[in-house]
């Protein structure tokens, strides 16, 4: 790759620019701006200064400062030389130009540059370190990607429209779901070449925990960004000093890849204050959580966006599949009814596709029939491999009731492993005839987990004698059919129960509440139940409690309130539900969730407790009969989702708390809908009351971090009103 230079030195000087060197600068990509003790003198250098800076803010071109010979700070704040010849200019030319000419300068010399001292070694030297770091902007290394690519266009330009590259703020984008790590390394190849130099650090979370581990990350982010092969680090510290100083002078693109705890993106930037406006940090994770509680965090300075990539869809599934299968884009016209069960199997993986393609190129009809068969029994090695890292990284609970299909049954096959033929030595039971087989051992020492769907099976006897044989059993989760008895579970913490029919349960209750490791309970579809008793008070380390679908239900006891590590409530759709429990005011520093959609609220039917309760995250009350939200919901500092869909009464929401992220109106006939003018809108400016008062904080915030535009606009804060 060559660099075409150009110098202005052969053109006509004069008061003007020339059109020919206006069109030359604006079809740079690269400005080299040579202060030296004479440059201000020229009207034409200051002129081309303006254009050049123009440029710089309107097609993201590249500026390259050099002080030759002279003092950065002094041509910075216009003193000596460049401040004489500044003082001329306003005794014969246009006050606003010459304004225009000082602010270009400023704002040109603000950038990080090279300075040329007198007598200070070979001048030759940086010029080699600026034609060096031109190539290198023009030429970046780029990270390896597969052939193949399927589907990744669209992505590519949704997470590029969210970088957005030519605002000039900080930003950082936290990028989850399926083939991130490949989106990721896209971008960043494509839009590299924007910056003054990156970082892709990959497998930070294995790379995180010791301090030899972290010391690497610093010393092998510092290479990149500074371009010095050899640098050592000799403690943390040290590094931290050294990328702050570096960060703030030029804008880079950090990516930083595999993260499962924020700590570990803040050991290696700790504040958006270091970084240089225009910088972008791109954060990978498995987990959407993180991500999510980053951006609710109100007392982080650090902005997060969110990017989650999604699976392919059946189109390109087939497309990507069809590549590796049959080595062409579609597939043969004979294969077309099982690869529909292929590529139903894969749900949208892109490694699960090309595993599954690869295997079954060149293959009968009968050899896919068989490989079928087999999958629907033990996904094949290299899709366990895949989905191991995922399974490993899920925590218990999520492990039961939060997995992906695919995922799920990799860890089925795992589970299987070291015992294939003897279920009751499995941690995990979730086929009745396994549970069958289970059962009928005299012992099960290792099961912590039944899970399991009857509606479609045959029923199954649970027995006091049954679970005596379980010393371990965490987590029972149970969908349709009755459930005999629960007895003997002391070491239970998960009880999910779903469409059972259960005649005592009265007897279940009493049993539940001597069930004193019990932390969560979910009960859906139970119309027998009509109360929940008092007894339910007693389980102190309960966490969650979701009672949903229990359509006889009236009333909930007061005692909830005692549940002082109780997080989430949940009452979904109780039409008979006269009132909420009392006492919630003694929730108010762990309830984050609450859900009383479809329990027909009526005026007056929500107790006052309810606004105090300052850890509140998310409030559903959609089908509530009411005409108007209490006014004391501002008291909710924290509240981040409201739902009030499928209020018909409702004409009014108040004045909002500053927190609220999102909210959804939809099907509330008697909310006036939004109008031409927003600002006579009842909704509408509630809302902007709440996002003014939210923009002004963050705009004080970011103004005293670093004296530098707002970007609070680029959170993604959303209204939706379905009205009507």
């Amino acid at each position: 790759m060559g660099i075409h230079s150009f110098r202005d030195h052969k053109l006509e000087r004069g008061e003007e620019i020339e059109q020919e060197l206006l069109g030359t600068i604006e079809g740079s990509r690269f400005s080299i701006i040579v202060f030296s003790e004479r440059y201000a003198d020229s009207k034409c250098c200051l002129g081309e200064l303006t254009k050049i800076m123009e440029c710089k803010k309107e097609k993201d071109q590249i500026v390259i400062p050099v002080f030759y010979h002279v003092d950065p700070s002094d041509v910075r704040k216009q003193r000596g030389s460049v401040g004489k010849a500044f003082v001329k200019h306003e005794t014969n030319t246009d006050e606003e130009k010459v304004k225009r000419w000082r602010a270009a300068m400023i704002e040109a010399t603000n950038i990080g540059g090279w300075h040329v001292i007198k007598d200070n070694g070979y001048e030759s030297n940086p010029i080699k370190e600026i034609i060096h770091f031109i190539f290198k902007r023009l030429k970046p290394k780029l990270l390896p990607i597969e052939e193949h690519m399927v589907g990744l266009k669209l992505r590519l330009e949704k997470l590029k429209s969210i970088l957005n590259i030519h605002v000039g703020d900080i930003c950082v984008v936290g990028i989850c779901g399926i083939g991130k790590a490949t989106v990721a390394k896209m971008v960043s190849n494509d839009i590299l070449c924007h910056f003054n130099g990156g970082s892709f650090l990959e497998d930070v979370k294995s790379r995180s925990k010791y301090h030899s581990d972290k010391l690497r990350l610093l010393q092998e982010l510092l290479r990149d960004i500074q371009g010095v092969a050899n640098l050592e680090l000799s403690n943390i510290s040290e590094g931290v000093d050294m990328i702050k100083d570096r960060l703030k002078s030029q804008k880079f693109l950090i990516v930083i890849d595999d993260v499962d705890h924020w700590d570990q993106v803040q050991t290696l930037i700790k504040s958006c204050v270091w970084f240089a406006p225009g910088s972008r940090i791109i954060v990978i994770t498995r987990d959407k959580r993180l991500l999510e509680i980053c951006q609710m965090d109100e007392s982080s300075e650090i902005e997060v966006l969110l990017y989650e990539a999604n699976a392919l869809s059946n189109e390109e599934s087939i497309k990507l599949f069809s590549q590796y299968a049959f080595k062409q884009d579609v597939p043969e016209v004979d294969h077309i009814n099982l690869l529909d069960r292929m590529v139903k199997y894969a749900q949208g993986h892109p490694l699960a596709l090309k595993v599954l393609g690869s295997s079954l190129y060149g293959k009968t009809i009968d050899e896919w029939e068989n490989e079928l068969d087999k999958l629907k029994n033990s996904p094949k090695k290299e899709i366990n491999d895949l989905f191991r890292i995922s399974i490993d990284k899920l925590n218990y609970f999520e492990k039961e009731v939060q997995m992906h299909d695919l995922i799920q049954q990799t860890g089925w096959a795992i589970v299987c492993e070291e015992y294939p033929k003897d279920p009751s030595k499995w941690s995990r039971l979730w086929d009745p005839n396994d549970i069958d087989n289970a059962f009928s051992a005299k012992m099960m020492k290792k099961i912590e987990t039944i899970s399991v769907d009857l509606s479609r099976s045959k029923e199954i006897q649970f027995t006091s004698e049954m679970f005596a044989k379980i010393k371990k059993l965490r987590l029972l989760k149970k969908h349709h059919e009755k459930l005999n008895s629960i007895c003997g579970l002391k070491s239970l913490e998960w009880f999910y129960l779903d469409d059972c029919s259960n005649p005592d349960l009265e007897g279940y209750w009493e049993i539940i509440k001597e069930l004193e490791h019990l932390i969560h309970i979910c009960l859906g579809g139970m119309a027998a139940i009509t109360e929940v008793p008092s007894s339910i008070g007693r389980l102190k380390d309960l966490q969650t409690l979701e009672l949903s679908n229990c359509e006889n239900l009236v009333t909930l006891p007061n005692c909830i309130g005692n549940l002082t590590h109780l997080g989430i409530l949940g009452l979904h759709n109780y039409p008979k539900l006269q009132k909420l429990p009392g006492h919630l005011r003694s929730l108010q520093c762990c309830l984050q969730s609450l859900d009383m959609s479809g329990c027909n609220m009526m005026e007056g039917e929500i107790p006052s407790d309810l606004w105090c309760l300052s850890s509140l995250t998310y409030l559903d009350a959609s089908g509530s009969h009411i005409r108007c939200i209490h006014t004391d919901i501002i008291q909710l500092s924290k509240l981040g989702r409201l739902y009030m869909n499928h209020c018909s009464m409702l004409e009014e929401i108040p004045e909002l708390p500053s927190s609220l992220r999102v909210i959804q109106a939809h099907h509330c006939p008697c909310l006036k809908a939004l109008s031409p003018d927003p600002t006579a809108d009842i909704l509408w400016s509630s809302l902007l009351n709440s996002f003014k008062l939210y923009i002004e904080m963050q705009k004080r915030l970011v103004h005293g971090l670093r004296g530098n535009s707002c970007c609070c606009y680029r959170r993604h804060d959303w209204i939706n009103t379905g009205v009507g």
